[in-house]
C-alpha cells in the first residue's frame, strides 16, 4: 500500500479549493447513494494520484537544487575566470578565478567597473569587444592586460556572448600570460634568426617539399645574381649545373634532393654554374633536412669562383715553370745539405750525360774527378755557410770526357720556418763562350797594339765631326799633333781645306746613310804627295743608332793588303762586343730576377772614401719592416729608427766596425719595431765588395725575418729549465718516499728480527711481525718504482692499464666515469708511456682541484693520430690565463710530451661548468709496435 503524503497543504489552496467547489456545486451534487459512492470512489482515485504527483514534484525539486549546488561549485572553482557584466560594464556576477586575476576578493568586486582593470593600451579593444557583443548580438573575442592589481599585469584572453535577456554579458577570462611571454620569445627569436640570415656573407635558401626555393637571404641573390622576380619566376632552375668534370648534374643528383630523399646531410659539394651570359660561376653547397611540415632542407652555398680560379692560375703556373724548368738550355739541380742530388732537369741530365735515375741520391765526389768535385763541394759549402746568391765559374768533365765550363748561380733553399735545407744551382754552359771572350780579348790586346803601332792612320768622330781619337800614325803621316787635334774638326787642325772637305762630305754621308764610306784622297807633304784610302764606318749601339765614326786611313801604296785584313780582323771584333754584350745583360736580367724573387729583405750600400753614399732597397722590404722602399729614401735615419732601442748601439757598432774593417763578423741578429708596433727579431747578413786594390766599395745585406725562430728558441729553454726542476722535484719526492715509506717499514723489520734472535722462544711472535713488514716494504717499493715506470703497461696492455687507473683513482671514489676507448693497433713502449702518463697527470689534477662529479674520457685512434678528449662538471679554471701561460708543473709536462709527438692540446671551459681537455698526438708508422 502507498504511503500518504502527510502534507495536507497550505490554507489558501484549500480555500481556492472550496471556492471552485462551491461554483460548481450545482453540477456535481449526486442525487442518489450509488452516485455518491462512485463520487466517493473517484474522489478517493484522484486523491491518491495527487499525492503520486505531489512526491514526484519535491524529488525534481531536490535534484534541480543538487545540480544547481553541482553547477554553483563548478561556476565558482572553474580554472578560467568567468564575469558576468551589466551594459554599462560593472561586475555583476565573478567566480573565485576571475576575482583572482583581478588581486580582489569576490566580494568586493561586485558593482565595480571592469574597465577600472583595463589597461590604457588595450582599453580601446575592450571598448570594441562591449561594442560587437551589445550592439551587434554576436560572440566576441579579445586579448587586454589586467591591471591595478598587487602583482605584475595579466594577459588574459576574453570570450563573451550576450546574455538570455539582452541586458547582460557573460565573458570567460583565460590567464595567457605565460602564453604571451612564450610567442614574445618566439618573436625576438625568430627576428634575431632572421637578422643573422640576412648578413651572413653565404648564401643561404630553404627548400621547399616541391624541390622549390621557399626562402633566401640576400648574398644568395649577389651570389647567383638573381633577383627577387628572378627567384620567383625559378630562374635558377633553368640554368646549367656541372661537376668538376664538366659532366652535367641532374635534378635528382642536387645536395638539396639528396638531403631530402636520403635524410642526411649533404656537405661540400662543388658545381660549376653556367650563367646566362655565359660566365661560369663556382659553387661550394651543402644541404642538410629539416625536421619541418613546411620546410623540405636547408641549403648553404658559397662562391668559390675566386679560388677556383686561383687554383687554375697556380696550376697554369706549375706546369708553365715545370715546362721552363725541363725546356731551358741551364742545367737546373737541387741538393740537399749533405751535397745529394735531389733532382735534376733535363738539360741537366744531357749536359751530364747521365740520367736522373743516375744523378740523384749521389754527390759529386762520386760523379766528376776528384780535383773538379772539391771545388764545387767547397762553392757548396761557402753558399749554405754565408747564405745569399753566388755565381761562381765552375770546371767539369763529364762522363763523355769532355771538359766543360759552367758559370753557376747558386743560393740556399729554406722551410717555412727558415731552416736551410738545401741549395738551388742554375748552372750554363759558357765552354763556346770563355773561347769567344778569350779570344776577344786577345784580339783586344792586339786591336791595341796594331792601332799605336800601326802604319795606318785610325780616327775616331763623334756626329759633330769632331775627333775624338787619333794615333800615332797621324801624328807620323800627316805631320799634326795628335794632342792639338782631339776636339777639332779637320779644318780647325790645319788640314788643307779642299782634303779636310773631301773627307767632311764622306763622314756626312755616312752618318746620313749610316752605311759605309770608302774613298781615296792624297795629302802633299814635305816627302811628297801620299795616296791614301779612308773608309769611313758608323759606330752603332745595339738600338741601331749612330754614336760615332771610325776613319782607317793607310797608304794605299804599301799597306793595300795589311788594309783588307784589319777590316776583316775589325768585323769580327765587333760581332763578337756584341755578343759579349748581350749575353753579359742575360745574365745581368737573370741576376735581377732571381734577387726579385726572394722574399726576404735585400739591400745595397755603396761607399766611396769610407763614407757612406747611398743605400739603395729592395721592394721586398715592406714584407718584413712595414715600410716601402721610396720611405727609406726620403728618410736616411729611418733604418736606424726602426731598430729597437736596446739593440741601436749594438747594430751602429756592427756597421761602423764593417765601415773601418775592424770585424770579420758577417751576420748580426737583432730587433727591430714594424711599422705595425710590433717587435720583429731579424737576421742581417753581408756580403762586402772591394775595389781592385781592394779598397771597400759597399756591402750586400739580406735581412730576414727569424721571429718564429727566436720565439721557438726561447721557449725551448723555458720547456729545458721546466723539466729540470721537474726532474729535481720527482727525484726529491722519490728521496722522501723511500726515507718515509720504505725506509722506515725495513727499519722496523730490522728491529723486530733483531728481537726475534734475542730470544727465538720468547719472541717467536716477532719473526712473522718483522716478515710482515718486510712485505709491506716491498709493496711501498712497487708503489714507487711504478710511479717512475708503469710496469703495468707490459702487463696489462695500454688500454687495459688505462681502464684500470681510470678505475682505481676515479670510479673507486665515487665520481660518476663514462669511459670510451677505442684503440685499434699495437704502439710502441715510448708512445704507450706517453699516452698513459698524460692520462695519469690529467686525472690526478681533476682529484686535486676540480672537485667534480662527472667525467667523460674518449680515446678513440684515427688515420696516423690519437685523439684524447676529458670532460669534467667541475669548477673549472681560468682559461685565458692558460692560453697566454701554461704555468704549473703538470700543465707543463702534458705539453712537453704532446709536443714529443707533434701534437697539439686545447684547454677550454665546459658548458655549463667544468673543464673540457683536448690532445691531438700525431703517430708515425715507426710508432707503431
Amino acid at each position: 500500500m502507498m504511503k500518504k503524503n502527510s502534507n495536507k497543504g497550505s490554507p489558501d489552496l484549500r480555500q481556492k479549493a472550496e471556492k471552485l467547489l462551491s461554483s460548481n456545486a450545482s453540477k456535481t451534487v449526486p442525487q442518489s447513494e450509488v452516485e455518491i459512492l462512485k463520487l466517493l470512489h473517484e474522489l478517493e482515485v484522484h486523491q491518491i494520484e495527487l499525492e503520486l504527483q505531489n512526491e514526484e514534484l519535491i524529488l525534481a525539486k531536490e535534484q534541480a537544487e543538487s545540480a544547481t549546488e553541482k553547477y554553483i561549485e563548478l561556476y565558482d572553482f572553474a580554472p578560467s575566470g568567468y564575469f558576468t557584466l551589466s551594459r554599462d560594464g560593472m561586475i555583476t556576477r565573478l567566480n573565485f578565478a576571475a576575482a583572482q586575476m583581478l588581486g580582489k576578493d569576490r566580494s568586493a568586486l561586485i558593482n565595480r567597473r571592469f574597465g577600472l582593470f583595463v589597461s590604457a593600451e588595450t582599453m580601446d579593444s575592450f571598448n570594441l569587444f562591449l561594442d560587437i557583443i551589445y550592439q551587434n548580438s554576436t560572440a566576441a573575442v579579445c586579448d587586454v592586460i589586467l591591471t591595478g592589481v598587487e602583482k605584475s599585469p595579466v594577459n588574459v584572453n576574453l570570450s563573451g556572448t550576450l546574455s538570455v535577456n539582452g541586458e547582460e554579458c557573460l565573458i570567460i577570462a583565460i590567464d595567457i600570460t605565460e602564453r604571451k611571454l612564450i610567442e614574445k620569445r618566439l618573436i625576438e627569436s625568430e627576428e634575431k634568426w632572421r637578422r643573422l640570415f640576412e648578413i651572413l656573407p653565404v648564401g643561404v635558401s630553404v627548400l621547399d617539399h616541391n624541390h622549390e626555393i621557399s626562402d633566401y637571404n640576400p648574398a644568395l641573390k649577389t651570389i647567383l645574381d638573381l633577383s627577387d622576380s628572378d627567384f620567383k619566376n625559378k630562374k635558377y632552375a633553368g640554368r646549367i649545373y656541372m661537376r668538376q668534370d664538366d659532366t652535367p648534374v641532374s635534378p635528382h643528383e642536387f645536395p638539396g634532393f639528396i638531403a631530402v630523399k636520403e635524410q642526411k646531410t649533404v656537405r661540400n659539394m662543388e658545381l660549376q654554374v653556367l650563367k646566362e651570359d655565359g660566365t661560369v660561376l663556382w659553387l661550394d653547397v651543402s644541404a642538410s633536412p629539416l625536421p619541418s611540415n613546411n620546410s623540405a632542407c636547408v641549403i648553404v652555398t658559397v662562391d668559390i669562383t675566386g679560388r677556383k680560379i686561383q687554383e687554375k692560375r697556380i696550376n697554369d703556373s706549375r706546369i708553365l715553370i715545370d715546362s721552363i724548368i725541363n725546356n731551358t738550355s741551364d742545367a737546373i739541380t737541387l741538393k740537399d745539405v749533405e751535397g745529394r742530388y735531389l733532382l735534376v732537369n733535363n738539360s741537366a741530365e744531357w749536359l751530364m750525360g747521365r740520367s736522373a735515375a743516375e744523378i740523384t741520391g749521389r754527390d759529386d765526389s762520386s760523379l766528376f774527378i776528384p780535383a773538379e768535385s772539391a771545388i764545387i763541394m767547397e762553392n757548396d759549402s761557402k753558399v749554405l755557410k754565408t747564405g745569399g746568391v753566388h755565381t761562381f765559374e765552375e770546371v767539369l768533365t763529364v762522363s763523355t770526357g769532355r771538359k766543360l765550363t759552367f758559370l753557376s748561380t747558386k743560393g740556399v733553399l729554406c722551410d717555412d720556418s727558415g731552416r736551410v735545407t738545401g741549395l738551388y744551382c742554375i748552372s750554363r754552359d759558357i765552354t763556346n763562350r770563355k773561347m769567344i771572350e778569350n779570344a776577344l780579348h786577345k784580339s783586344q790586346q792586339d786591336f791595341s797594339t796594331l792601332a799605336e803601332n800601326a802604319n795606318d792612320i785610325i780616327v775616331r768622330y763623334n756626329k759633330d765631326l769632331r775627333i775624338l781619337y787619333c794615333n800615332s800614325a797621324f801624328e807620323k803621316q800627316l805631320e799634326i799633333s795628335c794632342v792639338t787635334c782631339f776636339g777639332k774638326t779637320l779644318v780647325e787642325t790645319g788640314l788643307p781645306v779642299d782634303q779636310a772637305e773631301l773627307l767632311n762630305i764622306a763622314l756626312k754621308k755616312t752618318l746620313d746613310s749610316g752605311s759605309e764610306q770608302e774613298i781615296e784622297h792624297y795629302y802633299n807633304s814635305d816627302a811628297g804627295r801620299k795616296f791614301f784610302q779612308t773608309r769611313i764606318v758608323p759606330e752603332k749601339d745595339l738600338k741601331g743608332k749612330i754614336q760615332t765614326l771610325l776613319a782607317l786611313t793607310r797608304n794605299i801604296t804599301d799597306h793595300k793588303k795589311s788594309e783588307l785584313l784589319l777590316a776583316r780582323y775589325r768585323d769580327n771584333l765587333e760581332r763578337d762586343v756584341l755578343l759579349r754584350t748581350a749575353e753579359l745583360r742575360e745574365s745581368e736580367n737573370r741576376y735581377k730576377e732571381i734577387i726579385n724573387s726572394i722574399t726576404d729583405y735585400v739591400y745595397q750600400v755603396i761607399i766611396h772614401d769610407g763614407n757612406e753614399v747611398t743605400t739603395i732597397y729592395s721592394e721586398t722590404c715592406y714584407s718584413v719592416t712595414g715600410y716601402h722602399a721610396a720611405e727609406f729614401q726620403d728618410n736616411p735615419l729611418l733604418w736606424i729608427e726602426i731598430v729597437y732601442e736596446d739593440d741601436r748601439e749594438m747594430v751602429n757598432n756592427f756597421i761602423r766596425s764593417i765601415i773601418t774593417e775592424h770585424t770579420s763578423d758577417r751576420k748580426l741578429e737583432h730587433r727591430i719595431v714594424h711599422k705595425d708596433g710590433t717587435v720583429l727579431w731579424i737576421d742581417n747578413s753581408i756580403v762586402i765588395h772591394r775595389g781592385i786594390n781592394g779598397e771597400l766599395k759597399g756591402y750586400d745585406g739580406v735581412i730576414r725575418d727569424i721571429s718564429q725562430r727566436k720565439a721557438a728558441e726561447f721557449e725551448i729553454i723555458s720547456l729545458n729549465r721546466h723539466i729540470i726542476k721537474l726532474q729535481e722535484d720527482e727525484r726529491r719526492h722519490v728521496a722522501q718516499d723511500l726515507h718515509d715509506g720504505v725506509g722506515q717499514t725495513m727499519l722496523a723489520a730490522k728491529i723486530s728480527l733483531d728481537t726475534y734472535k734475542l730470544d727465538p722462544v720468547r719472541f717467536e711472535n716477532q719473526l712473522d711481525i718483522g716478515l710482515a713488514f718486510i712485505t709491506r716494504a716491498s709493496s711501498e717499493l712497487r708503489e714507487v718504482y711504478s710511479g717512475l715506470y708503469p710496469t703495468i703497461l707490459n702487463d696489462l696492455g695500454l688500454e687495459m692499464s688505462l681502464r684500470w687507473l681510470i678505475y682505481n683513482l676515479l670510479e673507486t671514489t665515487g665520481i660518476k666515469v663514462e669511459t670510451s676507448i677505442n684503440i685499434l693497433n699495437r704502439f710502441q713502449n715510448e708512445l704507450n708511456v706517453c699516452i698513459y702518463r698524460i692520462m695519469q697527470e690529467i686525472v690526478s689534477n681533476i682529484l686535486k682541484h676540480a672537485d667534480a662529479t662527472k667525467i667523460s674520457i674518449n680515446l678513440l685512434e684515427n688515420d696516423y693520430s690519437i685523439a684524447l678528449t676529458v670532460k669534467d662538471n667541475g669548477v673549472g679554471f681560468n682559461v685565458n690565463k692558460f692560453k697566454k701561460q701554461i704555468s704549473g708543473y703538470g700543465l707543463v709536462n702534458i705539453k712537453s710530451r704532446v709536443k714529443g709527438f707533434n701534437g697539439i692540446m686545447t684547454i677550454e671551459n665546459n658548458n655549463p661548468q667544468g673543464t673540457v681537455i683536448d690532445i691531438v698526438l700525431n703517430i708515425t708508422p715507426e710508432d707503431l709496435a
